[in-house]
Parts: structure tokens; sequence; C-alpha cells
């Protein structure tokens, strides 16, 4: 055979194999860009983390923060490249959530819809993501807790009245060692969700809380101040018998007590969706002892004859139920009560608090208010917005109603009203006209607390200490049970079920 036809058949044979070649690249080519389609699908559902059954997105709130700290180098006040937040700046530096799972009583992963989550669902997409991220230094974490006291106090005449008030002791490797994979949900408030963990110890299974910011919430400043004032005023009462025990503290997070008996909101809610509770009258004496008690440890932090704390805050909800007492908690409110510095045995006084439920307000902050044109309004001492508070709590315990309810149910604006020209809620005749000494004693506390003048208005510590006798002479004994026993709730009531909306006028819708 000659040359010219062994290369002729090699040609021919190259051209045989030609189309062959060309459809193996081709279906190679298709399987490369189905494999990149994929994982480019893959990447943008991580990013975008949408939610199929919802069949909706939403984005992720702006972190414009609204803190005006123009002279402060810290990064949580500024924006990504250094703007001060709440400028020109459209972006900062926000730290993004990552959801795992959520996952139920029984260990099953429930699906996430707005029955199981309060707060809207969020997207986080590719330009959220910060390829810019902060590096922490000393101004991340310079004290300046008294920043957020300049609207309160005037800081050329007021001092705190402890070191202690402004600082805080966290313990952030506790947090480092928690799986977190294993959180389950509890519930949300305002800006806090809770989240339930347990340790083993021993064999032993035991639950604790893991309280932090909630996630579609911008983080700021503010926020990490109010949490370290959370877990400072925890810390420091740990000896109450009357508010939850603190087991760790960083920055927006905090372990505390596990306390599945839920709140005094709980309780209230119930025996009204039930008609009424069947709670004994020394029984509620009882409860509004606890009520008293923990702003009586409250504002006598460290054994102090002064208070040193006030709460700022407190409705129904502020209380948890724990082996037979209401504790007080949630004092991410509270503030340090400051004295003279020109005599530090006199408190600084105030013009204003921070109540958020409307009718549950102290007689002074209605009193402040422009547009009830009261003339004879004058700075009142902190602890004192808290008694009168405390009588909001124990007129409910006592009657089963909410203030200013009944005969009318009155809005913020008619409660203020009233409370100014010195009426207050009718005490149901049943009560009113008894002579069991619970009630009168309830009675007697509530006079104290609503005393008219502030100047007048006795301690917490007063009142708890009435209570207290009062309970004595009552049982017959020098160290009286202070547990209480709740009605069983009806299982079938559902978290919807409330009239507290209407009867506080939009509760803190102010």
């Amino acid at each position: 055979m000659t040359e010219s036809h062994h290369n002729r058949r090699r040609v021919l044979s190259t051209r045989r194999k030609t189309p062959l070649r060309v459809l193996f690249l081709c279906i190679c080519t298709i399987i490369a860009l189905l494999l990149a389609l994929q994982f480019n699908l893959i990447r943008q559902t991580a990013n975008k983390y949408y939610i199929s059954e919802l069949n909706t997105t939403i984005d992720q709130p702006s972190n414009d923060y609204q803190y005006d700290a123009k002279s402060s180098s810290s990064p949580l006040r500024r924006g990504r490249h250094g703007e001060v937040a709440g400028g020109n700046s459209k972006r900062n530096n926000n730290q993004k959530p990552r959801v795992v799972a959520i996952v139920g009583k029984e260990g099953e992963v429930l699906p996430i819809t707005n029955a199981i989550i309060p707060y809207n669902l969020i997207k986080i997409s590719e330009q959220d993501m910060s390829d810019d991220p902060p590096l922490i230094d000393s101004t991340w974490y310079e004290p300046n807790a008294a920043e957020y006291l300049t609207d309160k106090y005037d800081l050329q005449v007021c001092q705190p009245m402890h070191e202690w008030q402004l600082q805080s002791f966290p313990n952030c490797n506790s947090f480092h060692e928690l799986d977190l994979t294993q959180l389950r949900y509890i519930t949300s408030g305002t800006r806090r969700s809770a989240f339930e963990l347990r340790e083993v110890v021993n064999g032993r299974h035991n639950p604790f809380v893991y309280k932090s910011g909630m996630w579609n919430i911008g983080i700021n400043e503010k926020r990490v101040e109010m949490q370290r004032v959370d877990a400072l005023v925890l810390e420091k009462t740990q000896s109450s018998k009357f508010i939850p025990d603190i087991h760790g503290y960083c920055s927006i997070g905090i372990l505390m007590d596990y306390t599945p008996g839920g709140s005094l909101y709980d309780y209230v809610k119930g025996v009204r969706l039930a008609g009424g509770s069947t709670l004994s009258p020394i029984n509620r004496l009882r409860i509004a002892l606890h009520i008293t008690a923990g702003v009586a440890d409250l504002q006598s932090i460290a054994g102090s004859s002064m208070p040193t704390f006030y709460h700022d805050d407190l409705d129904w909800h502020q209380y948890l139920y724990v082996d037979g007492i209401f504790k007080l908690n949630d004092f991410n409110y509270a503030k340090p009560i400051y004295v003279k510095k020109h005599n530090t045995n006199e408190q600084c006084t105030l013009t204003k608090g921070h109540m958020g439920i409307c009718k549950g307000r102290s007689l002074e902050e209605f009193q402040a208010k422009a547009n009830y044109n009261y003339t004879d309004f004058s700075p009142f001492r902190p602890d004192t917005i808290d008694i009168w508070m405390m009588g909001n709590l124990i007129y409910t315990v006592m009657t089963d109603l909410y203030p200013f309810e009944k005969p009318f149910n009155l809005n913020r604006t008619e409660t203020g009203k009233k409370l100014i020209n010195g009426e207050r809620s009718e005490t149901p005749e049943h009560i009113w006209n008894t002579h069991d000494p619970s009630y009168r004693a309830m009675m007697e506390a509530l006079d104290m607390c609503w005393t008219y003048r502030w100047d007048k208005r006795p301690s917490a510590r007063y009142v708890t200490d009435y209570l207290f006798g009062e309970l004595q002479k009552i049982t017959g004994e020098e160290n009286p049970d202070l547990r209480v026993t709740l009605p069983e709730r009806d299982p079938d009531q559902k978290n919807t079920e409330s009239d507290y909306q209407f009867f506080n006028d939009g509760a803190n819708d102010c």
C-alpha cells in the first residue's frame, strides 16, 4: 500500500471521528453550564434566604442609627467607611443574622412561619454582606454608659451614686462554649427574643434561657447599653428571692433562669378569659407582696439606704412565675439614680419617665404631658414612679380588672385627666365592703402606692414590710409561706385571645 493511500485513510478516519468529538465536547459544555447554574442558584438561595411557604420575602430593615454622637470614634456609631450614622451613609456595620433552624419540644424541626416567629422573616442579599468588616479596637468597649443619661440628668449638677452603676461584668467565654444549634425558641418581646438551652450535669438536663436582640432589629450602642443595664441589675440582685438569677452576660446576650410558668400577664389573661380568678384573697395578697418585694430589692441594691435603680417600665409582663413566686425581670429600661454633687444624700429629680403602656403610666408622667395643661407639675424622685406603677398591678391582682376599665373603659387621655383630678379606678363593691383582712391589706397598700404627692409616697420597702406584716398576722406564722399555686389555665386558650390591647388603649402604641 502506498504512502499516499495511508495518508488518505488517516484523513478519512479523522473525518469520521470529528463529529463524535464535537458531540462529546457539546455534552461536556452543557453539563458544565448546568452545574454552574445549579451552584449559582444554591448561592442565591443561601444569600436571599427565600422562604417558599410564605410566597414572599421581606428586606432586612436598615440600621441607620439615630443616636447622634459625631465626636465618638466607636465603629458601632459609624457607617461602613467612617461616616457618622444618620448622615449620608447608606451602609452600617450591621451584624447579619444566620438562621439554623427552629426546633420543637420533641426535637422536630419546625417550619418557619408567621405562626411560630412573631416577627417578619428577612432575606439577605449579596450587597448586604460586608466585604470590609470592622476591626475591633478599644473604642468598642470604652465606658460610655453616662452618655445615655444626658436626657435624664443635668450632669453639671448630678453624678452617679456609686461607681458600679455604670459598670458591667461580662463573661463572654460562657457564650462561646454554647451549642447554639440546640436553641429552642420560646417567645419574643418588643426588642428581644428568648430561647431555651440545656446543659447536662451529672446526667441531669438543666434548662436555662438565652436572651438576645431580635434578629430583625438593628443593633446599635443604645441597645447594647440596655442589655448592660439588664445584666448589671440581675448580677447585683443575685441574693433576691424575687428577681431571677443570671448565669452569663456578653454584649447583647444574657443567660438567665428558665421560667416555664409564664408571666403575671399570662395569669391575668387566663383568669379574665375564664371569667375571674379562683385564687383566695390571701393568695392574691401573696402576689401583691411578690410585686412590691421585687421593686424593693431592685431599689435597695447592695443594701443601700437610698434607692440606687428604678425600673421605669413596670407592667404585668415583667413578672415571671418561678416555683410559686412572681419574680421581677426585664431591666433593660431601668436606670441608675443619681445624686447631687454638692449633697450626695439628695437624689436628683426627673421630669419624665419611660413607661410604654399608656394607661399604666404614673401620675407624674401624665402631669408632665403638655396636653393636660397641668400647671403645678414639679420634678419627681425617680423611685416614686415605680411605686405608683406597683399600685396598678396590685389593683389588677386584687380585682381581676385593668385600671379604669369599669364602669367605662377609658382611653389614655381620659385616664390622665382622671388621675390629675385626684380620681382613681373604682374598687368593686364586694371588695370595698369586705372585712376580709387580705383585701383590707391590699386596699391599704393601694392607698400607699397611689398617694397623690410623690414626696409623700412611701418607699417600696415600706409597702413590702407592711404587706408581709399583715400576712404574718393573718397566718399567725413568723415566716409564712410566700408561694402561690396558680389555677390551671385552659389549654385551649390561644395566644391571640386577649383583651389586653382593648382595655389598655392600644397598650404601648403611645
